[in-house]
C-alpha cells in the first residue's frame, strides 16, 4: 500500500539565548536580507532580534545550507555552535 513508518524522536528547541555583542552583526544583516526580499516578510522590531536562538533559526532557514549540516546543528543543546558557523560564512561572503 506504500505506506512508510518510522520512528522519531522530538528534539527540544534551543533555550532562549541572548544574542552576544560580537555577533550582532548577524541580526542586522538578517534584517537587511528581509529589506532586500520583502516577501519573506518584515524584520522584526521586537525582542526576537535580540535573541541568539531566533536568528540562528531564522538564517538556517534561509541559507543553502545542505541538509545534513542543518540537522547536525539544529542537533545541539544550545545555539552557540550555530552562531559560530553563521558568523563564518556571513563574514566569507562579505569579503
Amino acid at each position: 500500500d506504500g505506506l512508510r513508518r518510522g520512528a522519531v524522536h522530538v528534539i527540544d528547541h534551543w533555550p532562549p539565548t541572548e544574542l552576544p555583542a560580537q555577533f550582532q552583526h548577524l541580526a542586522e544583516r538578517l534584517c537587511q536580507v528581509y529589506a532586500e526580499y520583502p516577501e519573506l516578510g518584515s524584520c522584526p522590531s521586537d525582542e526576537r532580534l535580540t535573541r541568539a536562538d531566533w536568528i540562528c533559526q531564522r538564517w538556517l532557514e534561509l541559507l543553502p545550507v545542505n541538509a545534513e549540516t542543518k540537522q547536525e546543528l539544529l542537533r545541539e543543546t544550545s545555539c552557540e555552535r550555530t552562531l559560530d558557523y553563521l558568523s563564518g560564512l556571513i563574514n566569507e561572503s562579505e569579503q
